[in-house]
């Protein structure tokens, strides 16, 4: 009976899997934190190599977090390079849990997966490569309950 549950939950974990990524996503990386862990030197950097100076997309970032991180949010520097140099800096604050302790982004089991929005309707107006820098951004030296984070670039369909 219990192996039965384990497969059922596989298999509906690779259904979301599947139905989450759609047509309009053009680029998706995700960088995973070792024993769940974001040590505060480490940062995760993601290259999109654009070639599409036309399109309008938006840019998130994927979070996933278990259930023994320990605070209610969560602060994230983000840094984004241009090929000619260009540099655009954030800090963003997330959101991970309500009031209550009850956990916002959608998840199976003990890890959740919340989606930030960084930045909308923008263009890569010069083919090339485009670098995202994440920094975790809270006090803490050794950040538990992080065990991966991403950035998603989706074209906007007109």
């Amino acid at each position: 009976m219990k192996m039965h549950k384990i497969r059922y939950a596989v298999l509906a974990l690779a259904g979301l899997m599947v139905t989450a990524c759609s047509d309009n996503t053009v680029f998706q990386e995700s960088k995973d934190m070792p024993n769940a862990v974001w040590e505060k030197d480490s940062v995760a950097n993601f290259v999109y190599n654009a070639t599409d100076t036309t399109g309008t997309f938006d840019v998130v970032i994927d979070i996933r977090n278990q259930n023994n991180y320990p605070f209610q949010n969560f602060w994230l520097f983000a840094n984004f390079y241009s090929p000619k140099g260009d540099v655009y800096r954030d800090t963003l604050e997330c959101v991970l849990a309500d009031n209550n302790g009850r956990w916002i982004g959608e998840g199976l089991g003990s890890t959740h997966h919340l989606p930030v929005s960084f930045l909308k309707n923008i263009k890569f107006p010069k083919a090339g490569k485009y670098r995202f820098e994440l920094i975790q951004g809270m006090r803490v030296d050794s950040l538990p309950g992080i065990s991966d984070i991403g950035v998603r670039i989706n074209t906007i369909k007109k």
